[in-house]
């Protein structure tokens, strides 16, 4: 091959798609191996042309911004003789979807460790508020070194973008989110972690959680119908992943992890003590499409579809796999502070402080019980021991609990409310009092005191001791109970770790009066909309929480 583009050699073609190709090239300056993707616009009109041309160098400059280990790096960008160049770093390696499509078994822990991979890779990009908008195995590169390399920007997102518009789709079918296909709002990074529910999803169990032969069936399954748990589909799976997967691939944006380190965690928590084969690859499972060649990208706008795919289709050997033990990343980068570490743990509403004069750095929250604890202990680990008080409590992981912990935390701030235990001992026994104490937020609100038990049930206590909540005035120290005396209440069944939790707000959460007690699931969901609308309409609302731990005497 004797093609040339400035000072690069073209050498081979890697990948192919409907808009340009993917070559092995090599740069004659500094003498290294490189990957160069070309777009040659051909016989296309002078907007269309202009759009695609304004498309491939934001996907370099987008890529060129993020420096991580898990995005492959972008050297160069070009134009000449008609044609559009971006200069990459060349990976020796095959993708995510050459694996996938081989009979070998993958293991549970590989699986964890490539999408953790991806995951943290992603949590990188979301912070600098880089969406990707297509995640597939196509676009996961597996280095034959090890790791993993995040590829193709071409259609990703950033937050001044004006690229894309209400009413544009775009992605790729199986893996685009409910947002993605109705393009009613734009996209933020919750769509990532949409798609990265759906690629792990078929890591474990060898097809898709939604099927369909046409782009409109999937959307409609994407869109409106719930999907088979992977234990099911699986059988050995541990059904720890299917609360997972249940938290990525909600309906509702908000409703999924709050971020993509978040997810990374809870996988790293799901995992079992035992490594397992959970899947056979290979074929086409259920749910799988094949849309102008495998892992093709589509564009939908005003009925146009423009197919834009590239990456390496030659497969590769599979990555050599070492044992080792799990790793919890406990921040996208060195340089974020303590503070900016403890502010992205997922299942938490830890906060820290350190005081001016005495220099002493405080920890104070809940936090759930494995990975999201250990993440936090790696951080308070950064700080001198002479230095550091930890008044944390854990309460036991479930994906309705760290749901509730950070939609807290979401509405804590700085507004100051603070509950508090004001009796009783570490663990409360059968009769004993429930004594709490609220520091009421710099607002005039009602306060809501609920319970979330360690069997997913939701008591409201105000309603059970009081008839309605009561209005209090800012900045006061009130005592919750009836008639305004802090005796909430006294144990009884089911015993175990609940989390309590006050909810102040400047006007009523709830047109109507709320059960005694009624399913945790279906509470939480209403109270964070409700929250949501009361914050959008003007008014204010805050937040804090702690555990209570009971036992049978």
């Amino acid at each position: 091959m004797d093609k040339r583009l400035g000072r690069y050699e073209l050498r081979q073609p890697i990948g192919r798609g409907a808009a340009g190709t993917v070559w092995e090239a090599w740069d004659t300056l500094l003498a290294r191996r490189v990957a160069i993707k070309v777009v040659r616009p051909g016989d296309r009109d002078a907007p269309e042309i202009e759009e695609l041309l304004v498309r491939f160098r934001q996907e370099a400059q987008v890529a060129g911004r993020l420096s991580h280990a898990g995005v492959v790096q972008v050297y160069d960008y070009g134009e000449a003789e008609g044609e559009a160049y971006i200069v990459m770093e060349f990976v020796d390696g095959g993708t995510l979807k050459a694996v996938l499509d081989r009979p070998e078994r993958m293991t549970l822990v590989r699986a964890g460790e490539i999408m953790r991979g991806v995951l943290l890779a992603l949590d990188t990009c979301h912070r600098l508020s880089v969406v990707h908008r297509d995640i597939k195995p196509g676009n996961i590169m597996l280095p034959a070194d090890g790791g993993v390399k995040l590829a193709d920007f071409g259609i990703a997102r950033t937050e001044n973008s004006e690229l894309t518009l209400v009413g544009t789709v775009m992605g790729t079918p199986p893996y685009m989110s409910p947002e993605q296909f109705t393009a009613r709002d734009p996209v933020d990074f919750h769509s990532d972690i949409w798609s990265c529910g759906v690629l792990f999803y078929e890591m474990l169990t060898g097809s898709r959680p939604f099927a369909g032969n046409t782009v409109a069936t999937i959307g409609q399954a994407v869109v409106n119908d719930p999907f088979e748990p992977p234990s099911r589909r699986a059988p050995g799976l541990p059904t720890a992943f299917d609360q997972v997967l249940q938290r990525a691939l909600r309906k509702v944006p908000g409703e999924r992890f709050p971020s993509a380190q978040a997810f990374a965690l809870a996988i790293q928590s799901a995992m079992p003590p035992v490594d397992l084969p959970v899947r056979r690859t290979g074929g086409r499972g259920p749910g799988r499409l094949v849309l102008g060649g495998a892992g093709a990208a589509v564009l939908l706008a005003a009925g146009m579809g423009a197919w834009l795919w590239f990456g390496k289709t030659t497969p590769a050997p599979a990555p050599a796999v070492t044992p080792e033990a799990p790793q919890v990343h406990t921040a996208a980068a060195p340089a974020l502070s303590v503070v900016a570490q403890v502010a992205a743990l997922p299942c938490s509403t830890v906060t820290v402080q350190t005081a001016g004069a005495s220099g002493v750095t405080s920890f104070q929250g809940i936090i759930g019980s494995g990975a999201p604890h250990d993440a936090l202990d790696a951080i308070v680990a950064q700080v001198s021991p002479a230095s550091v008080k930890v008044a944390v409590q854990m309460f036991p992981w479930t994906d309705l609990s760290c749901r509730l912990a950070e939609l807290v935390r979401a509405n804590a701030g700085d507004s100051g409310v603070r509950l508090s235990s004001s009796g009783g001992h570490a663990t409360l026994l059968t009769g004993e009092e429930i004594r709490l104490r609220l520091n009421m937020p710099a607002f005039e609100g009602e306060v809501r005191l609920d319970d979330l038990s360690s069997d997913g049930q939701v008591s409201h206590l105000m309603e059970a001791n009081l008839g309605a909540p009561p209005r209090y005035q800012a900045g006061r120290v009130v005592g919750l109970g009836r008639g305004g005396d802090d005796l909430v209440g006294r144990v009884s069944p089911p015993y175990g770790t609940d989390i309590v939790f006050a909810i102040v707000s400047s006007k009523p959460l709830f047109a109507v009066r709320r059960p005694v007690q009624e399913d945790g699931d279906k509470f939480i969901n209403e109270l964070a909309a409700a929250m949501a609308a009361l914050r959008q309409a003007g008014g204010h609302v805050a937040a804090d929480a702690l555990l209570l731990t009971t036992a049978q005497r």
